[in-house]
């Protein structure tokens, strides 16, 4: 019989001491110390066992108590998870026997001694059965038995001698399951024989403690220690959303920082998918991820341990959290009615266990609800009546349990039935055991805004669709009339414990039937308790100090309140220990408590309390300052704005140190201790210690940022959420040590749940189908963070891997109702191929700690008539224009406007929208919904009217008011080692980035617009520099920015002239900026360029420096802030051009070549924009320049609001440099400001004549060939312009002419090359004196075909060979073809123009040529054989004629000079001789086509006079001669008239013949002579 039982208790009987190792629990005993310490918590003791003060299991010393035996199984029976186990006990040790005999017995009377070996006699009826898996090596060597004790024997003891101790005289035992086989087979009390475990073992899932009993003779009590071998114990966390491992072995060590959770357990699977464990040296909590499979009591292992751990349940399980959706009104028509649990929290991730309940029901539905444990129960309507009661209860994994609450729904013979609920729910204060419903009481904070949402339904039978044009109508506490489809209660609009009764009636017609439906639901505003925290918890302070504790409190419920404040004082150590401080006629009633160091007294301990009220409500904090020696430092915190810090976010932590002595050592510490928790300060910050020499007599500023995870820190995890962490600060010098504490706690983000979406068809149809997104399962938080806002939008993806995101507003509505594009055949060059959308979700909690979720990718089908189902959506867009939801109207318009891809659908409606969401903010608006509206209306802008623009810019004053305060600085100078400080009263707002950047995107579309938004522009972005800048500590290296829409950039960052590796380099904002930041073992790394560089004499500035808003503090670094404003953002703004070049002659944006950069230095404690003017380099920055030349003139510009632009605080470099193709020009400035490069004026260049060649020598570094000559005079000559290239487009066929002025190009040796400048022969070539001046230049500028470098660079005018005579010349030009059907009649014409053309290529005037005359060939061949000449030719010929210079021509050239000239312009192919639309061919201009032209005769002086004289003789006697001749032929006529009357009968008169020269007589010729004109001046610009 015994053989048949035997088996079965060796498969039970699983000794977990076989994973035991002796020496580990040895070190338990002999270290005199616990293993584990029960707390209260824990279990709960038998009325014969109490707990002492030190939490040690102890019987209760009760006069009616005549033993002090124990039960065993009442005792162990609490150390078991199921209380339903009987445990049995292994004795493993009894201890020595010598002072203590341990005792048992099976009743109050007997007695029997416990052996570790049998007894001498005693026969055992088990001594021939083996017992497997039994390794006790705590045995004596020759143990061959273990004793077995029975669950209902009792333990006790005897004292033999005096030294009694746990370590030596106690008693251990293994407990393991008793069941009814070991009952049956075990009677007393047992020993069985050792053998070696085989494959035959098996485990029992029974907890691996070992309990020891302690023998502790006082007052007959017996005390029992309970201690646990295990290494590490493992429990849920509270909100099940994971488990912590906690380490009871200190030998053991966890890791650190953020682990893979294979490394930590191999089945790593039970965790989810994805999970995250975080060690912390001593501890891991873990995060499941998605579907863990975990259980209560399961077998936890690790990888750090040989031994296992059973799961517990958490101390402060949350109980499960749900909603209930169902129909408050069933058509008695529809099928089934369904009610379905929703929005589920609180589960861990893992399903819940429902249990469903029909009141008053049929046996039907009892039945079908009771064999239901899911979420979905569907009952059908034909057993629903209007008695019937439904209830649901869902337990979590930790037991758990919620009731739903009763449901009730009404049946309504109608077969539509309408109804309307309130959305927007908040949380409940309710029975946490009971989940409450519409209708419930609800409760908000009173600082807290809500925003509820009508939702309609109508059901037809078993259709069930959204209705629309519904109208609505709302009454607060049954007053009032709104209309619109939301209502919104802004924050503080009710006071605290006021009811507000909200009701909702809605009407609504459908074919000719009007239906109406109504819901109510309170609302009872709540108060937040007062926040007070002190600088500080504990700290140090020197007696020769005075002592400042500053308090901060706020009141939570109230926009604006009064508060008071009462400081008090007592020692706690000391002399004068329980007394209060000696505070004295001391302000106690201020935000801050000074007690002077006459009133402290070392070696003392002072508890400093501030008590602070308001109205209603009070509460106080302490701080614990212990006065030590003098002269030791005094370190005291800055306060934090919040209670809780959202882990997520940076968290910044500022303090002051000081020190009288020369040299001080600050250091941070996280403390290690059991009731806080801890990270390693080292996996952000390598070096927490700063040794600041030459301290200076102010207060020296120190501060310490957080990262969040994620933040690119590889070994950097993040701070636990839900934690509380001491900061430490230690400040030593040579007289010894001070620090402060100060508590951190931090505020963990919602759970991430998931995102419910659903649709009334399958596929949905773009702009048709109303697709509705709801908050789905496991989103929660801790019940002091709620209410919680929803943010719903969706995500476009597009076939090139680009997104469009879409945002709707924030609220507490759980849902929000989208119609969407389609994703299908939408293929489109302008508006790209969709193809999916996914839902996005965000939550926050009321302190702004938010998660976020995506649903996977589906589509939508496009319509079949977009433009239709358009149209329909715009008719539902006035609905909710209507009813005020413009949010709603602006989703639709976006969707039309993708869908149907066009930018405006309709613009008069969305100028209507968009005016009516601007003029909904009103004062009372909060800054949130003035974001919102922004943000919602910025796809807009780029298409409303320019009125709309006028109003926005309204509503950016009202925000910037509300959150900047509009204030504009008032400026005052004060100076420290060269630094100026502009102190400012305006308030700094810690602005986001996600802020800026919304805010520089709307500004920059109002700068696209040519908006007058100039001042604003401008103080926007020091708003935000300011901003950013107070939130980046000393070591930080987290850079913050922002980025507009197009226009502006703008970038934050801290400069550390102390810190270790610091070389001065830093990027600036910018477009594509080439500095790429990455990070490398955790060191930022700046790559390819670094833009701005600081100087010795920066760092030796701002080493140390004055800082702070009352100039009482000392800084060790200092923010760089910088700015990008794009330079068409300029030309796109006529206000902003103005504001900038209005006033400037010599600036204007044709001159700029450069985006403007603003630089400044911003104090990182008051925010205040600094303004160094000392003159003294403080920096260079590099500056991209657009079409850079590298022979142009550039100055830098620094301009500011109060001395203008002004080009004397920069120096630019002499040339840019060239990084991938763009070119940056470097500015050393001395000051702070916008910096833009512009094109200048260059210097007076050498007075060269452009009638000369000019020779050009350059020594280069090495040796050339022929082959390379060409190349380096052809890239000298692109680089300095002196060659021209353009397109001539004649008949319509383009050609690229290139113009060369390089000729005799030469290799000298010695590396000496040499090349002749031509003078310029186009009026758009430069002088030779601008040429010598941008060669000289462009060979400076870089290494000539990379490689070669021009050492020296020198010129010299080359003249020409002349004979000196003062002879006119004649020129011929053979032309190379025969234009004589071109040149036909006009040959003159020509002729005169090609002179002109030679004057205008040579730059004489062209009066220095006549006789320009074009021949043909025959005339010219008769022409010259009549002057016994033959010339044969082919073609045309062309001769010219150059005259003297004539009197007045300014730079006056001889004919001789100008003749050479035109040969050389002919040989190099520099004469444009044009015929129509064709360039004449001429050949070369040989010498023997150049003929001197001499006079024959030269006449002297005397013979000149000679016949001057003679001439005059002459002319007097011709005209006395004439004179006598008219009279003598006056005085014939006179005679013949009178003959003629005398005689009239006489003949008539007869003229004389014409009288007759002789032969000999020769004809006088006059000789024409050009006028001598003045030579025109002609202006020429290069």
């Amino acid at each position: 019989m015994l053989k048949e039982y035997w088996p079965k208790l060796i498969f039970i009987l699983f000794l977990i001491f076989s994973f035991c190792e002796s020496s580990l629990l040895n070190q338990c005993y002999f270290s005199g110390t616990t293993c584990i310490r029960f707390e209260k918590g824990d279990f709960e003791f038998v009325d014969t066992v109490q707990l002492t003060s030190d939490n040690v299991p102890t019987l209760k010393d009760n006069t009616s108590t005549t033993s002090t035996r124990i039960v065993l199984s009442e005792l162990l029976s609490h150390l078991s998870f199921n209380h339903s186990w009987t445990l049995a006990a292994l004795v493993v040790n009894a201890g020595t026997r010598t002072n203590v005999q341990w005792k048992i017995a099976p009743d109050d009377i007997s007695e029997h001694s416990i052996e570790m070996q049998d007894p001498d006699g005693t026969t055992s009826p088990f001594s021939n059965v083996t017992v497997h898996c039994v390794d006790i090596q705590n045995y004596a060597d020759d143990a061959k038995r273990i004793l077995v004790v029975p669950p209902d024997y009792k333990f006790f003891f005897s004292v033999n001698g005096t030294a009694i101790n746990c370590a030596t005289s106690g008693v251990s035992i293994i407990p393991f399951l008793w069941d009814t086989q070991s009952r049956a087979s075990i009677r007393g009390m047992s020993y069985f024989s050792l053998t070696e475990c085989t494959d035959k073992c098996s485990s029992l899932l029974i907890p691996s403690l070992l309990v020891r009993f302690c023998p502790n003779f006082n007052s007959s009590n017996l005390e029992i220690r309970i201690d646990q071998v295990d290494d590490f114990t493992v429990e849920f966390s509270d909100d099940l959303l994971g488990i912590n491992i906690q380490r009871v072995n200190k030998s053991i060590e966890f890791p650190m920082g953020i682990m893979n959770c294979t490394a930590l357990m191999d089945n790593a699977d039970i965790l989810g998918e994805n999970p995250v464990c975080l060690g912390d040296g001593e501890n891991i909590a873990v995060k499941f991820g998605a579907n863990p499979k975990i259980a209560l009591k399961q077998e936890v292992k690790t990888k750090f341990s040989p031994r296992s751990a059973f799961l517990k349940n958490a101390k402060n399980a949350v109980y499960p959290n749900f909603t209930v959706s169902h129909e408050k009104e069933v058509a008695t028509c529809s099928n089934s009615t369904k009610f379905e649990v929703k929005q589920i929290s609180g589960n861990g991730f893992m399903p819940l266990r429902f249990e469903w309940l029909i009141l008053n029901g049929t046996s039907d539905m009892e039945n079908l609800a009771s064999s239901s444990n899911e979420r979905l129960l569907e009952i059908p309507s034909h057993h629903l009546s209007t008695k019937n009661v439904i209830l649901v209860v869902g337990c979590n994994v930790a037991g758990k349990c919620t009731s739903s609450g009763p449901i009730k729904t009404d049946l309504v013979d109608d077969a539509s039935v309408f109804t309307v609920s309130i959305d927007g729910k908040v949380y409940l204060n309710c029975n946490p055991h009971i989940f409450g419903f519409i209708g419930y009481e609800q409760e908000t904070p009173a600082s807290f805004g809500l925003h509820l949402h009508a939702n309609p339904t109508f059901k037809q039978c078993s259709s069930k669709t959204s209705p629309k044009d519904v109208q609505y109508e709302w009454k607060l506490n049954g007053e009032g009339q709104l209309f619109d489809d939301g209502l919104k209660l802004p924050a503080y609009s009710y006071s605290v414990d006021e009811l507000v009764n909200i009701t909702l009636i809605a009407r609504y017609n459908h074919e000719k039937s009007s239906y109406s439906s109504s819901t109510t639901k309170t609302i009872h505003y709540f108060g937040l308790p007062l926040l007070v925290a002190l600088d500080c918890v504990e700290r140090q302070a020197g007696k020769d100090h005075n002592l400042v504790v500053r308090v901060l409190a706020v009141d939570q419920n109230r926009r604006d309140s009064s508060l008071k404040y009462q400081w008090s004082c007592t020692v706690i150590n000391g002399t004068n220990e329980g007394e209060s401080c000696s505070l004295g006629d001391l302000n106690t009633h201020g935000e801050y408590i000074e007690i002077p160091s006459s009133k402290l007294i070392q070696n003392t301990v002072m508890n400093i309390t501030a008590t602070v009220s308001s109205d209603e409500q009070s509460d106080s904090s302490s701080c614990l300052v212990a006065v030590g020696a003098t002269q030791i430092p005094t370190v005291s915190f800055f306060r934090l704005a919040e209670k809780k810090q959202n882990a997520f976010d940076y968290i910044r932590i500022q303090a002051l140190v000081s020190s009288t002595l020369p040299t001080l050592n600050v250091t941070w510490e996280v403390v290690r201790d059991s009731q806080f928790g801890f990270f390693n300060l080292s996996s952000f910050l390598p070096n927490p210690t700063t040794i600041i020499k030459d301290v200076p007599k102010s207060d020296v500023f120190v501060s310490l940022t957080i990262p969040p995870s994620g933040t690119q820190l590889a070994a950097w995890p993040g701070l636990m959420s839900g934690k509380t962490f001491v900061i430490r600060l230690w400040a030593s010098n040579e007289k010894g040590s001070s620090f402060a504490d100060l508590h951190l706690l931090t505020n963990a983000p919602p759970t991430t749940g998931y995102i419910d979406i659903s649709a009334p068809t399958n596929p949905p149809i773009a702009l048709e189908t109303p697709i509705t997104f709801s908050v789905g399962d496991s989103w929660n938080d801790d019940k002091d963070d709620f209410p919680l806002t929803y943010q719903f939008g969706y995500k476009l993806h597009y076939s090139d891997n680009t997104t469009y995101e879409f945002q709707g507003s924030k609220s507490t509505v759980k849902s929000m109702q989208f119609y969407l594009p389609s994703t299908t055949g939408n293929n489109s060059e302008e508006c790209g191929q969709r193809i999916g959308i996914t839902g996005m979700l965000s939550v926050c909690d009321r302190l702004g700690s938010c998660s976020s979720e995506e649903t996977g990718m589906f589509t939508i089908d496009q319509s079949e008539n977009a433009t239709l189902a358009a149209m329909d959506l715009i008719s539902l867009l006035n609905t909710d224009v209507v009813n005020g939801n413009f949010m709603s109207a602006i989703a639709k318009i976006n969707a039309i406007n993708i869908e149907l891809c066009t930018e405006n659908f309709d613009q008069s409606q969305i100028d209507k929208i968009t005016m009516l969401l601007f003029q909904s903010l009103t004062e009372s608006s909060e800054s949130e919904e003035f974001q919102e509206a922004l943000k919602a209306a910025y796809s807009l802008l780029p298409v409303v009217s320019s009125d709309i623009l006028t109003v926005l810019i309204e509503v950016l004053s009202s925000y910037r008011q509300l959150t900047f305060q509009g204030a504009l600085p008032t400026e005052s100078v004060r100076q420290k080692r060269s630094a100026e400080v502009v102190e400012s009263t305006v308030k700094i707002y810690k602005a986001t980035e996600s802020e800026a950047t919304d805010m520089l995107k709307v500004y920059d579309i109002l700068i696209g617009k040519d908006k007058p938004v100039v001042d604003v522009f401008f103080l926007n972005i020091n708003d935000f520099l300011t901003g950013f800048c107070i939130q980046l500590d000393e070591d930080s290296k987290r850079y913050m920015s922002a980025t507009g829409g197009g226009y502006t950039e703008i970038q934050t960052q801290s400069v550390n002239v102390n810190r270790d590796g610091y070389d001065g380099k830093f990027n600036i904002s910018g477009p594509n900026n080439l500095s790429n930041v990455c990070f490398v073992s955790r060191v930022l790394i700046l790559k390819e360029v670094f833009q701005i560089s600081f100087s010795a004499y920066f760092s030796s500035s701002y080493a140390s420096w004055t800082c702070g808003s009352a100039s009482s503090s000392t800084c060790r670094y200092v923010c760089l802030g910088t700015a990008w404003i794009s330079n068409s953002a300029i030309a796109d703004n006529s206000y902003l051009a103005e504001d900038l070049f209005f006033n400037y002659l010599d600036l204007s944006i044709n001159k700029s070549v450069s985006d403007l950069h603003q630089l400044s230095l911003v104090d990182p404690i008051s925010g205040t924009i600094l303004t160094p003017s000392n003159g003294q380099f403080l920096y260079s920055v590099d500056i991209e320049v657009t079409n850079y030349k590298p022979i142009n003139y550039y100055n830098c510009y620094i301009y500011s609001q109060n001395t203008g632009w002004d080009f004397r605080q920069c120096v630019p470099s002499n040339y840019a440099k060239t990084v991938q193709g763009r070119s940056f020009l470097n500015c050393n400035c001395s000051s702070t400001g916008i910096i833009g490069v512009f094109v200048t004026n260059g210097p007076a260049p050498d007075p060269l004549s452009d009638h000369n060649e000019i020779l050009l020598t350059l020594v280069i570094d090495v040796d050339v060939t022929a082959d390379d000559l060409s190349k380096i005079f052809t890239r000298i000559a692109t680089l300095s312009e002196v060659d021209q290239k353009f397109v001539s487009n004649k008949n319509k066929i383009h050609f690229l002419i290139h113009f060369r002025r390089f000729v005799k190009i030469s290799n000298k040796g010695n590396r000496t090359i040499q090349a002749t400048l031509r003078p310029p022969y186009r009026a758009d070539q430069k002088s030779n004196g601008l040429a010598v001046q941008a060669i000289q230049k462009a060979v400076g500028y870089q290494k000539i075909l990379n490689v070669i470098t021009v050492l020296n660079f020198t010129y010299s005018v080359v003249k020409r060979d002349l004979n000196g005579d003062a002879h006119a010349r004649k020129i011929t030009f053979n032309l190379q073809k025969t234009y004589t059907p071109q040149l036909g009649t006009d040959g003159d014409d020509y002729a005169k123009k090609w002179a002109q053309s030679m004057a205008t290529t040579l730059q004489i005037s062209e009066y220095r040529f006549k006789n320009y005359k074009v021949f043909f060939g025959e005339s010219l061949i008769f022409i010259l054989s009549f002057l016994n000449l033959f010339i044969w030719f082919s073609g045309v010929i062309y001769n010219v004629t150059i005259t003297l210079p004539f009197t007045d021509e300014k730079k006056p050239l001889s004919a001789e000079e100008i003749s050479l000239m035109i040969q050389e312009g002919s040989k190099y192919g520099e004469l444009d001789f044009q015929l129509g639309d064709e360039t004449v061919s001429v050949s070369a201009v040989a010498d023997k086509d150049i003929t001197m032209l001499l006079v024959m005769h030269e006449t002297n002086s005397l013979m000149l006079a000679l016949a001057v004289v003679l001439s005059i003789v002459l002319g007097l006697g011709t005209v006395f001669i004439c004179g006598a001749v008219l009279v003598k032929l006056r005085t014939d006529k006179l005679i013949v008239e009178e003959r003629r009357r005398a005689n009239l009968n006489d003949q008539q008169f007869q003229l004389p013949p014409p009288p007759k020269y002789p032969s000999s007589t020769t004809p006088f010729h006059v000789v024409d002579q050009y006028p001598l004109r003045r030579q025109r001046n002609e202006v020429r610009q290069f």
